[in-house]
């Protein structure tokens, strides 16, 4: 048990300082992070990946140079991540966005650094938090940004969620989408439309997993996977977690 707690405390102070680097470092030059997935149905996905290198840069900066504008006003937007298709020839066959040649390795000695694409990143990175890991729902990679439109695409190169998106989120089996004129839509986990209507306020629950926050004209509800209402929209505030009793602390206003 000592052990596995032991282990646990080392992942931990990893994985945080993976992603806050300390004050010492050498500031983050913004260059981006390339990922090589290995290679699936003879085709290897390349993810150069800006958005991490943009948050550590930014992460670095608040650190060290805090200011009243946050760096991210400064700076501007990330980058969109790009990613290319490439055969076992080395062909690129696919790709979103431009990229550099000379920064590629060759097919083989990407096979030794090869990630799976259902990586603990890839599969809990949105969960966790970190919105430079959440550019990867796997089994879906995020394309895009918020200023030009966001979607998805599959580790083959397909769009399968075209970019008419400001924002995506990944909860617990659901896509929450906003469109570009900020119509919120819930999704299944096949990206399915089970939900949408222009006067509607949705995001994954923070509080009870499963669920989506739902609300209207500033009053909140519940809602399930499949777009049902667990809790029409009659609370002044979002709805808190469940007790052992089944029971959740609300707040309702009488007028």
């Amino acid at each position: 048990m000592r052990i596995l707690f032991l282990s646990f405390l080392l992942f931990s102070h990893s994985f945080i300082h993976a992603q806050l680097p300390f004050l010492g470092d050498k500031e983050p030059d913004g260059k981006p992070e390339i990922h090589y997935y290995k290679f699936y149905n003879g085709v290897q996905m390349i993810e150069f990946d800006y958005l991490s290198a943009y948050h550590k840069k930014v992460n670095y900066l608040e650190q060290a140079q805090p200011r009243a504008l946050t760096w991210e006003m400064v700076l501007g937007p990330p980058h969109p991540n790009v990613y290319l298709f490439r055969n076992e020839n080395g062909e690129v066959i696919k790709q979103f966005g431009s990229y550099n040649e000379s920064d590629l390795v060759d097919v083989e000695k990407s096979k030794k650094i090869a990630i799976c694409h259902n990586s603990i990143s890839s599969m809990f990175g949105s969960v966790i938090g970190f919105s430079q890991i959440g550019t990867r729902y796997f089994p879906y990679y995020l394309i895009g940004n918020s200023q030009g439109g966001q979607g998805l695409i599959d580790s083959l190169g397909n769009t399968v969620l075209e970019q008419n998106y400001s924002t995506i989120w990944k909860g617990d089996g659901v896509f929450i989408t906003r469109t570009l004129n900020s119509v919120y839509e819930l999704r299944d986990r096949n990206l399915r439309l089970r939900f949408s209507d222009p006067d509607y306020f949705l995001q994954p629950s923070q509080q009870i997993s499963g669920f989506v926050d739902v609300g209207k004209d500033k009053k909140y509800g519940l809602m399930d996977s499949t777009g049902a209402f667990i809790v029409k929209c009659r609370y002044s505030m979002l709805i808190g977690g469940f007790n052992y009793l089944g029971l959740a602390r609300v707040e309702r206003k009488e007028k």
